[in-house]
């Protein structure tokens, strides 16, 4: 398997380049070439297999000579070892359709599903080029704990996690900043999450001369995350009777809506993805109105979606558009500065697998107040919004995805139930531990400088 940049002017790359990686050289993101795709017998198939047994099917067509066959089990078997459900993900039956349960990782996030795995090949990338590997995130919530969670113990790995200052939960914020690892910085940055983001993007834009070091992404933008993030699609379709799957997915970066998406091509059933949004709205404004215009990030009860430039979204451009990588960075060029729209047809054609709907505050407390009457489980607010966007559809095989433990917001959950006050022991350990992290304004020049320092 081969990977080209949804820009169309970086040099083809292998697998283990793009493991290794961030955005390519022409500032685009990677997909692969050509898309892998499962007859109808191998996904059925799927209903006998353990989560793990599935991961390795779906995953080894994307990574060629890079790991054999006894070494990718390893890793994944690894990988899910501390995981609190035997196979990595739950899924619940509600009268308003299923929940997919995505928090049973280390730290109680969804993004620990791929993030365990992709920490462990970069560990592998690292002890095959003889490298040590500085891997760099932004994250507006989850994805920095998790990172950290996930890389902390290879000694080749060095984690630099930016986070908006102010911007997150206090829960998040301690996860990231009690670890007191060597190989870890936490930076809060005085900013918004976009603002990381766009660091992150422009240090792999920056090139280093340094050839002893090589900078990787922790984000989505890495392909790696997006491809274990397909697996548990395969995984639900295996779990459940119905000829269709229709999901609704809390979004903030496109990851797993792109995902799903990418599991659709690959061969699997997936009728309808819905887009569930808070107030920063991009993506349920272009679903409504084909228009893709940045605007300002706001704060929110679901602050691991307060993104107003979703990476992933490019992906689908590219794939819209036909793998056209000039046109795609045309319109990304674009959005930058006056927002763009897609062709009639091309939006028609995408409107008939995606949909969107965009919750304020008010809505999310009043759907978590209304939930727990109904069901008597808490929800997190990310996961709200998607039942919200389901709830009064009336279709039995709609799935939301849980992204998150309720735990980890648990002020927010207080507001409407105020005697909620679960919290697991794995979550308790990083809230009674002692922070240590820098504050740094939103400066490109001394953000660099810190890594420099550091490593």
């Amino acid at each position: 398997m081969k990977y080209v940049s949804t820009r169309g002017e970086a040099k083809v790359a292998s697998f283990k380049e793009i493991l290794a990686s961030g955005t390519a050289s022409d500032g685009g993101l990677f997909v692969p070439s050509s898309i892998p795709k499962f007859d109808e017998k191998v996904i059925k198939s799927m209903s006998d297999l353990s989560y793990i047994e599935i991961a390795e099917i779906i995953i080894r067509p994307f990574i060629g000579d890079f790991l054999k066959k006894d070494e990718l089990q390893e890793i994944l078997s690894d990988s899910y070892r501390n995981f609190e459900t035997d196979n990595v993900v739950q899924i619940k039956d509600y009268e308003f359709g299923h929940v997919l349960e995505l928090f049973h990782g280390p730290t109680l996030a969804f993004k620990d599903v791929a993030m365990q795995l992709l920490g462990r090949l970069l560990n592998a990338a690292s002890e095959q080029l003889g490298k040590k590997i500085v891997i760099l995130g932004a994250t507006s919530g989850d994805t920095g704990s998790a990172a950290i969670a996930a890389c902390q113990n290879f000694e080749n790995l060095h984690s630099f996690i930016f986070f908006p200052d102010g911007k997150i939960s206090e829960v998040q914020r301690k996860q990231m900043t009690t670890w007191n690892k060597n190989n870890v910085e936490a930076v809060s940055v005085t900013g918004n999450f976009d603002d990381c983001q766009d660091f992150v993007k422009n240090m792999f834009a920056d090139s280093s001369d340094d050839k002893e070091i090589i900078f990787a992404s922790i984000n989505s933008i890495n392909w790696t995350r997006i491809l274990a993030q397909t697996v548990y699609f395969f995984y639900l379709s295996s779990r459940l009777s119905h000829q269709e799957i229709n999901v609704s997915i809390p979004s903030g970066n496109f990851g797993h809506a792109y995902a799903g998406w990418y599991a659709k091509k690959m061969g699997l059933n997936i009728h309808n993805i819905n887009i569930a949004t808070n107030r920063n709205n991009v993506l349920d404004i272009f679903f409504k109105n084909n228009i893709y215009k940045k605007l300002k990030t706001e704060g929110s009860f679901a602050p691991s979606m307060d993104i107003s430039s979703a990476s992933n979204f490019e992906r689908l451009v590219y794939d819209s558009l036909g793998k056209d990588g000039l046109e795609t960075k045309k319109l990304m060029d674009q959005f930058r500065q006056d927002g763009f729209s897609i062709s009639s047809k091309i939006y028609k054609d995408l409107c008939t697998v995606f949909e969107s709907q965009s919750v304020s505050d008010t809505e999310i407390l009043e759907e978590i107040e209304l939930l727990h009457n109904l069901t008597g489980d808490v929800f997190d607010p990310h996961t709200a919004i998607g039942i919200k966007n389901i709830r009064k559809k009336k279709i039995k095989n709609y799935v939301c995805f849980a992204t998150a433990h309720p735990s980890k917001f648990i002020d927010t959950i207080k507001k409407v139930i105020p005697d909620f006050s679960k919290t697991p022991k794995r979550l308790q350990k990083f809230l009674d531990s002692e922070e240590k992290y820098e504050t740094i304004n939103y400066n490109f020049s001394d953000l660099k400088e810190f890594i420099f320092n550091k490593i």
